[in-house]
């Protein structure tokens, strides 16, 4: 017959080796740690330890260890309820058993705080039964107390969920989640109040055999989200590796996504997936990760979803579009500085839905590829600020080709376009509007143009549509000469009036507005300057 004992029934006293050491009771110390295989557990790989390993956790002990080298099979379920318990796997594993009486290996209850999970690995087995239900009742291991963490973890072979959390400060950290059908991190939140300091950092998750729906791949590597009015606050997502799926890819399936605000999602890298990161919300700052071929028919590298982002030192490739900050949401006072972006349609498109805005937004020191508009700005997009960048477009005879394009912007759209580098584009930056609104504060100013390709206006703002260009619009560049006979300047672009070099003389062959000046590069004796004094055409030019 096996002995049975209960902790609270050994009296005794326990005394450690080593100077200084007190006397305590013997069920002191074991409480401070048992195995599972005090209570009975085998580790077999077959025998269902489920009873035995619920009473070592059940015990109170503030750690319960599963023994290196087992494989502990469970009937799903298992319910940790001790504050601060440590529950320790190091080179074992948990495995739900063939057709599990319940789809989840282990969660904490409510009041269960401060519970670390740490090491093994847990396995959903989701191959032998166990993948029927709902796939948010199915994952490998929650947290639904403040402050529990799960660390250095192998969950595999989930159903619906690798780590599942509903609480505060939650934590998951250098684990590794493969195979996994829905979400590799998931966290939720309340509808009544938001929830705060969650994070994920420095875990590899594999989500290429995700869940198939309609054909498609809709799995996502990590998502926090919140009840409907509410948010993840003061959250972070960082240094993580996140694999999507690589083909049949809908928009569902996100690398890293969060609903919630005043976050940080950085150093991280993602590769496939139809997006790299998603939503974030007002004031997050998304930096210095890695958005790599992104894959799919909506493939979007970032979407922010707030004012006052960050968007800085970010690499974005295979994108469709870049980054893209659309919808009902205030943009205002956004920032996107310093990023790689190899897009194939749009490069940064804002583009604020009716009633909301993108206003003083910045766009600054990037490197932007994209397939038709480097720069797309539609809407509600006042006082845009887009200075020293590199736009490359894909051919400077491409019809469609942009760099910066603004699109049906109020009239008084004041957009700044300075110190940028614009190549490969038909147009450099044109303004549209399908209603004949006339548009002044539009300045481009310093930039390096390279004005070759069908467009020999290619250094002045293009009006598109039924757009008209006003007064006070400037255009004043540096030009590469290309194919066009006179480079110039724009003083004003609303009366042609310009400021032009070229070899020869003008008159007869340059047409621009009274008081424009025409520098001859051939020289000679008083044909140096020229100034257009008189006539409407091409002729009223004088020699100074």
């Amino acid at each position: 017959m096996t002995a049975s004992y209960n902790l609270s029934q050994l009296g005794s006293n326990y005394l450690q080796g080593g100077s200084g050491s007190v006397a305590r009771t013997t069920a002191s110390k074991l409480q401070e740690s048992v195995s599972v295989k005090d209570f009975g557990a085998v580790g077999d790989g077959t025998t269902d330890d489920t009873a035995a390993i619920q009473a070592a956790l059940d015990s109170a002990a503030k750690q319960v260890t599963f023994p290196a080298g087992g494989i502990y099979i469970v009937n799903g379920g298992l319910s940790v309820s001790t504050v601060n318990q440590v529950i320790s796997a190091n080179g074992a594993t948990v495995k739900l058993k063939a057709s599990a009486a319940t789809k989840y290996i282990i969660a904490t209850t409510v009041g269960a705080t401060d519970v670390v999970f740490d090491n093994g690995t847990w396995d959903g087995n989701k191959a032998n039964g166990n993948s029927t239900g709902s796939t948010y009742d199915s994952y490998g291991i929650g947290l639904f107390a403040d402050r529990c963490t799960v660390k250095n973890i192998d969950s595999i072979n989930t159903y619906g969920i690798g780590v599942k959390g509903f609480a505060n400060y939650l934590s998951v950290l250098n684990s590794r989640i493969r195979n996994t059908t829905n979400y590799g991190i998931y966290f939720d939140g309340s509808v009544s109040v938001s929830s705060t300091g969650n994070r994920a950092i420095g875990n590899t998750i594999d989500m290429s055999e995700g869940q198939i729906s309609g054909g498609q791949n809709i799995g996502q590597g990590i998502l926090f989200t919140a009840g409907s009015g509410q948010n993840q606050l003061s959250w972070e997502v960082s240094s993580n590796i996140v694999t999507g799926p690589q083909t049949s890819v809908q928009n569902q399936a996100i690398n890293i996504g969060v609903r919630g605000k005043n976050g940080i999602v950085s150093n991280n890298i993602t590769r496939y997936g139809a997006m790299g990161f998603s939503e974030g919300g007002e004031s997050t700052v998304i930096s210095n990760n890695q958005f790599l071929d992104i894959t799919g028919t909506v493939a979007y590298g970032i979407e922010p979803s707030g004012k006052n982002t960050v968007v800085s030192n970010n690499v974005i490739t295979g994108a469709i579009m870049g980054v893209i900050v659309t919808g009902a949401v205030t943009y205002d006072g956004m920032s996107i500085t310093g990023n790689n972006i190899t897009a194939s349609q749009k490069g940064v498109f804002l583009q604020p839905t009716s009633s909301y805005t993108a206003q003083n937004c910045v766009i600054s020191s990037n490197y932007i590829y994209g397939g038709s508009y480097c720069v797309y700005l539609q809407g509600n997009t006042v006082n845009t600020q887009i200075s020293s960048n590199v736009l490359v477009g894909p051919s400077a005879t491409f019809a469609s080709g942009r760099g910066v394009y603004v699109d049906t912007p109020p009239s008084s759209a004041l957009v700044f376009i300075s110190n940028n580098a614009i190549v490969n584009v038909q147009r450099p930056y044109a303004i549209y509007s399908a209603a004949a609104t006339t548009f002044t504060n539009l300045f481009a100013i310093a930039n390096n143009l390279c004005a070759t390709g069908v467009n020999t206006n290619s250094s002045r703002w293009t009006a598109e549509g039924s757009a008209v260009i006003g007064t006070g619009v400037i255009s004043a560049n540096n030009i590469n000469p290309g194919t066009i006979g006179a480079q110039y300047n724009v003083i004003d672009q609303a009366t042609n009036l310009l400021t032009l070099y070229g070899s020869g003389t003008p008159e007869s062959s340059i047409t621009a507005s009274v008081g424009s000046l025409y520098l001859n590069k051939s020289g000679g004796a008083s044909t140096t300057l020229y100034i257009k004094e008189s006539g409407t055409g091409n002729t009223g030019w004088i020699a100074k």
